[in-house]
């Protein structure tokens, strides 16, 4: 079993500002944001196996066993104006696959 934790990626927030009627994107300072924390558990198990003419492993494994929807990077952003008229963005995540299953043998002479 293995896990992995780090605090998220760094990021640079984007506004959205309305000058003369045009709708203009402004950049926040650089690296001044963080994605959500990473965290994964990964879990393998494996079996050896010796004989005469040599040894055979096994091994099945499972990455991220807990399903947890890691935030990779940043897909986009999409910006509207709320009820009051005020650009409110919406940043778009991806994500890194959930359960993800692997098995593998291997025969060594």
């Amino acid at each position: 079993m293995a896990g992995v934790y780090h605090s998220g990626w760094p990021t640079t927030p984007v506004n959205g500002i309305v000058v003369n009627n045009v709708f203009h994107t402004v950049l926040g300072a650089y690296n001044s944001g963080r994605l959500p924390a990473y965290r994964r558990v990964d879990l393998r198990a494996s079996h050896n196996i010796d004989t005469s003419l040599g040894g055979l492993s096994f091994f099945v494994e499972l990455f991220n066993v807990f399903g947890i929807r890691n935030v990779s990077g940043v897909d986009g952003y999409s910006f509207n104006f709320d009820a009051h008229g005020t650009i409110v963005g919406h940043r778009h995540n991806e994500v890194i696959l959930g359960v993800v299953p692997s098995f593998g043998i291997t025969y060594s002479f």
